[in-house]
């Protein structure tokens, strides 16, 4: 394979991972969009225990079962709870019901729109929406956990 051809390749894998469609897969927009479909696995992370794959949230991991997200934070004590509704196997709406540790005005009280756009291994890579922001984040799956 020529540097060239190896450049494509990652190019287009990179295309595949930022595209997807509601019906649970990702998929290149191109000319060549049947060609190339990569399926998302969204089910296996309905539920369990997850960290943020970011350092701004080092300390944060969620347990999620299949109506409630606790985000908690053992360091600092900080908690949140909120209610999850699954639209779809890859998109849910997470509804504020309480927090402890975090001052009034840090939390988003509003309802938080999460779509999983690709799955690798034990990670998935989504996109969050509320009515202030509009950002990409990966989660890490650590266990198997129910609430």
């Amino acid at each position: 394979m020529t540097r060239c051809t190896a450049l494509m390749v990652c190019l287009m894998f990179f295309v595949i991972t930022i595209c997807a469609c509601k019906d649970g897969t990702v998929t290149n927009k191109g000319a060549d969009a049947d060609l190339i479909k990569q399926e998302l696995h969204c089910g296996l992370f309905k539920t369990g225990t997850f960290i943020y794959d970011d350092t701004e949230y080092d300390g944060w991991y969620v347990m999620r079962n299949d109506t409630l997200s606790v985000e908690m934070n053992d360091a600092t004590g900080e908690q949140i709870v909120s209610e999850i509704v699954w639209l779809n196997d890859c998109t849910y709406i997470l509804k504020y019901k309480s927090h402890v540790g975090i001052p009034e005005e840090q939390v988003a009280k509003n309802e938080i729109k999460v779509t999983i756009l690709s799955t690798y291994n034990d990670v998935y890579f989504c996109e969050v929406q509320d009515s202030l922001n509009n950002f990409r984040i990966s989660m890490k799956k650590t266990a198997e956990m129910n609430l």
